[in-house]
């Protein structure tokens, strides 16, 4: 079960299967499958054995069980503190044109 999803996979329901036309940041192709609600994390936590999941499912997980918490999938021993959090930043990338490279500097 992958628990990192393209949005160009066609299991992804937001599949359009063409190209829009508009060019998409990479940190858009890609989010992180909640193991409990198996929807895209919100804001999404992930556990020293490396599953992903919402903040609060994972906590009302926590909070549920009765002594020691367990991964919802593989049943390592979790906790509130041992869970970290995952944050996404956009990255520009910005050009800026170099007078050397345009056609007339090469020309002169």
């Amino acid at each position: 079960m992958p628990q990192i999803m393209n949005s160009k996979d066609k299991r992804n329901p937001n599949y359009s299967g063409g190209n829009s036309g508009e060019e998409e940041d990479s940190w858009m192709n890609s989010y992180y499958t909640c193991l409990v609600c198996m929807q895209t994390a919100e804001s999404p936590r992930v556990s020293f054995c490396g599953h992903h999941f919402c903040s609060q499912c994972i906590y009302n997980w926590i909070r549920s069980q009765k002594y020691q918490a367990k991964c919802p999938y593989c049943q390592s021993l979790i906790g509130e503190n041992t869970l970290i959090t995952i944050t996404m930043r956009r990255r520009r990338t910005y050009f800026r044109a170099n007078p050397l490279w345009s056609t007339a500097a090469r020309c002169a």
